[in-house]
């Protein structure tokens, strides 16, 4: 039992004094409450420490009592055991646990009470002190809550009076918008009324405009047949003429028939020639253009003839020959003339100018007529030029006679003769170009007949769109998503594409199935086609969305369609087809052949030309623009073909 003692310690941690002058730092909303509840915590568990301290001594104590009350040993016992001088010992020393006991007791009954004591002030400090803070914090609580509460209705207030403020605007901004849309829309229905008689008296201009062009037209070809008859009469008139004044010697008495029948040049037998005015309709002829010299005849004067001649030559007026478009004025040799008597020795000539010629409407059309025949200038050139050779012999050397060729003659070189394996290769090339094209006329039209069916498809699910939504739907509402729409297009142009590189394989020899990313040009052909479509159809919706009228997005739409329909998936279609055209043709080559650009191009075209210059390349390099095969750019009509060998 000496053992097992109890050490109870006489200085607490906490002391009355420590409660009483514990003082707590104030803060915004009274004092700390956490610092207040630390300590109160604090204070709780010293209390706690010193009641189990109490209940220890308790149990101690009671121990103790019990074995006094109970010992093992009695006072005989032990004096026979240890004798007199033991025996006194042990009592003395009984006494002395007896003394001890009683001032433990006494301590301990002393240290309960001042435990209790201590217990007892530090609850009752510690619920003064929390009933006080208690009501401090309640009475900070209400004084932040009657803040608070005025701080929200003055918040409320202010924002109602916000609000409404914001509701008066927003009724006047509305007011002034309708009041704008009204106006915009009266103005836009005046405008488009004035636009409709615009369009209206425009259409009735044009139809004017047509009848009469109808009419000036008939009256034109009227003009023309007349003129052609008027011109072969003229034609017959002039020989006629001409046959009178080579049958017939000159005199006095038939210069007055001479100038009637047209003679063009009449001699008088005075020293000054009288002017003889020929009829327009027996020997005018059509005025040239502009840009030709106006026709003359000169006629060298000459003396007598010499004997192997019995006449001097005349200047003979050949026939108008309808397929060249030109007349020849030759020279005619006197073996070409019918035996006849001796004239009579003719005064020296003067030239004669188409400036005695009347010029007027007839003659100018007759130019324009002329003018327009400009495919046969090398053919009269030559013409010619063969005449003026073959005349040469026959004619008298004192006669030199001028030939002119009337009406418009261009200045043109004859085209250089090309080499005939040029020539040959050339028309080769044609050949297989043509070919190409025959190819694909078939697949170009299913192609073009997909699409179109495909873009009038969606067409109507637009429209059906349009009207569920009263032509009011935005454009990101009524198109399909551009992946969708792009979709469609791929799947109508896939087969085309294949189909039409397959042909390329078997127009260059090889066999008709061939590795080729079809998809992928199909792919390539909506993206193209679907861009410029979703912007165009864009712009319409969004135009027509700001008009009044529910007809004015179908009509927009409908334009952008037919745009499209008319004029790109044509141009679209073709340039995908040639390229998978050539793409079978390079697919289907052998590993280690060359191939060669075939120009094909309607019009001049740099890059075309460079990569035809490049000549054979080998299959898997680039051409000089940079392409492996056509087409170099759109529109272009070029092929690729495998060199033999």
């Amino acid at each position: 039992m000496a053992d097992d003692r109890i050490v109870i310690s006489s200085e607490p941690a906490v002391t009355p004094d420590d409660l009483t002058r514990r003082s707590f730092p104030v803060v915004f909303r009274g004092y700390d409450q956490d610092q207040v509840r630390r300590f109160l915590k604090k204070a709780g568990e010293e209390l706690a420490a010193v009641r189990q301290r109490e209940q220890e001594l308790r149990h101690a104590l009671e121990e103790a009592r019990s074995t006094l009350a109970h010992p093992e040993l009695d006072e005989a016992t032990l004096t026979a055991a240890l004798g007199e001088e033991t025996t006194r010992i042990l009592r003395s020393a009984r006494e002395a646990a007896a003394d001890m006991r009683t001032k433990a007791e006494e301590r301990v009954a002393r240290m309960v009470q001042e435990a209790d004591e201590h217990g007892a002030r530090l609850r009752l400090e510690a619920e003064n002190v929390l009933a006080r803070r208690v009501e401090e914090a309640d009475e900070v609580a209400s004084n932040i809550r009657a803040a608070a509460e005025s701080d929200a209705r003055q918040v409320h207030d202010r924002v109602q009076a916000e609000l409404e403020a914001a509701k008066a605007r927003g009724r006047e901004m509305i007011g002034e918008a309708q009041a704008v849309r009204e106006r915009v829309i009266g103005d836009l229905a005046r405008r488009r009324r004035a636009a409709q008689i615009q369009i209206e008296q425009l259409l009735a201009g044009r139809d004017r405009l047509l009848d009469t062009y109808k009419s000036v037209r008939g009256t034109l070809d009227d003009i023309t047949v007349q003129l052609e008859h008027a011109e072969d009469e003229a034609r017959v008139a002039a020989e006629a003429a001409h046959h009178r004044a080579v049958t017939t010697p000159p005199d006095d008495s038939d210069l007055d028939a001479l100038a009637a029948a047209g003679a063009e040049d009449v001699v008088q037998p005075e020293p000054e020639p009288a002017p003889a005015v020929p009829e327009p309709d027996a020997w005018a002829l059509p005025e040239p253009p502009v840009t030709a010299a106006p026709p003359s005849v000169s006629v060298v004067p000459t003396a007598e003839p010499p004997a192997e001649s019995p006449r001097p030559s005349l200047v003979q007026l050949q026939p108008f020959d309808e397929e060249e478009g030109v007349r020849i004025i030759g020279p005619v040799s006197a073996q070409e003339s019918p035996p006849e008597p001796e004239p009579a020795p003719v005064a020296p000539v003067e030239e004669a100018t188409s400036e005695e010629h009347p010029e007027g409407s007839v003659d100018d059309l007759f130019a324009r007529l002329r003018a327009e025949r400009q495919g046969a200038v090398i053919k009269a050139q030559q013409v010619l030029a063969n005449d003026e050779l073959g005349a040469a012999p026959e004619a008298d050397a004192r006669v030199e006679p001028e030939l002119h060729v009337v009406g418009a003659v261009v200045e043109d070189q004859v085209p250089e003769e090309i080499p005939a394996e040029e020539a040959a290769g050339a028309d080769a090339d044609r050949a297989l170009l043509e070919q190409r094209d025959e190819c694909l006329e078939a697949v170009a039209s299913d192609l073009m007949r997909r699409l179109k069916r495909v873009l009038q498809d969606e067409q109507n699910e637009i429209l059906d769109r349009l009207r569920q939504s009263r032509g009011r739907a935005r454009p990101e509402d009524a198109l399909p998503s551009a992946v969708d729409q792009a979709a469609r297009y791929r799947d109508a142009a896939v087969a085309p594409l294949a189909e039409a590189a397959s042909g390329g394989a078997s127009f260059s020899g090889g066999g008709g199935d061939v590795d080729v990313p079809a998809r992928q040009w199909a792919q390539d052909l909506a993206d193209e086609l679907v861009g410029g479509l979703r912007e165009r159809v864009s712009r319409s919706l969004a135009a027509a969305g700001e008009s009044a009228e529910d007809s004015d997005a179908a009509d927009s739409l409908g334009a952008a369609y037919r745009q499209w329909k008319t004029e790109r998936v044509e141009q679209i279609a073709r340039h995908h087809l040639a390229l998978a055209f050539n793409g079978g043709v390079l697919a289907a080559a052998p590993d280690g052949s060359t191939l060669r650009w075939v120009f094909g191009d309607p019009g001049p075209c740099p890059d075309c030309d460079d990569n035809a210059l490049a000549g054979p390349t080998a299959k898997g390099d680039s051409y000089p623009t940079g392409q492996r095969h056509p087409p170099a750019h759109a529109g272009c009509g070029c092929l690729l073909i495998a060199v033999p060998g």
